[in-house]
Formats: C-alpha cells, sequence, structure tokens
C-alpha cells in the first residue's frame, strides 16, 4: 500500500517572492547567466544537462574561463550529465571533449 502525504507535512522552507527573478525566454537566461559570471568572487556552480557547442555554450565557457583568470581563487564546478548527452547527441568524443575543456576551469 502507497505511502501518501498531505503537502502540509512536506519540509518547506519560505522564501522571499520579491527573491526571486522570472526570466521570459532564453536570451533573458543567457544574459542573467554571462552577467552571474561577471559578478561571482567565491564560487560558480552550474549543473546542466549539457553545454551547446553553439554560440551560446561557448560564450558560457568564455566567460568561466575569464572569471577563473581574473580570480584564480573562484570556485568553479560545471557538472554535465555525461549519459544523457552522449544519448541526445550520439557524440561521445565531443562530450568527451567537453570533459577535457571544462576541467582545465578546475
Amino acid at each position: 500500500m502507497p505511502i501518501r502525504y498531505s503537502v502540509d507535512a512536506l519540509p518547506a522552507f519560505s522564501v522571499d517572492p520579491e527573491q526571486f527573478d522570472v526570466l521570459q525566454s532564453a536570451r533573458h537566461f543567457r544574459e542573467y547567466l554571462l552577467e552571474a559570471i561577471r559578478k561571482a568572487t567565491t564560487r560558480i556552480y552550474i549543473v546542466a544537462l549539457y553545454l551547446e557547442d553553439d554560440d551560446a555554450g561557448r560564450e558560457v565557457l568564455a566567460a568561466l574561463y575569464e572569471a577563473k583568470l581574473r580570480n584564480p581563487d573562484l570556485d568553479v564546478v560545471v557538472c554535465v550529465d555525461w549519459h544523457r548527452a552522449s544519448a541526445w547527441f550520439g557524440w561521445r568524443d565531443k562530450i568527451k571533449g567537453q570533459r577535457r575543456v571544462l576541467s582545465g576551469l578546475c
């Protein structure tokens, strides 16, 4: 028999709605991400399904490298789903190359 929880019984925490930004498009997301990378002083953690090998993906990688060059103590971690990305594109060599490129940030 499945265990059922009421929504009220689930763990939760309150968040001020004013602390949220709603990004209306992929362009707004990219701009927000690039600005956050530029402003980072302590750490950058990015978790993504994959980084596309296109202008936007290369722009994100370039921003990460520039941030690390400006601040060598900056903790940069990028996690991509190797299995999902390689299955999605069918490009295992490309994903392995991405791993090599990203490992240079650490």
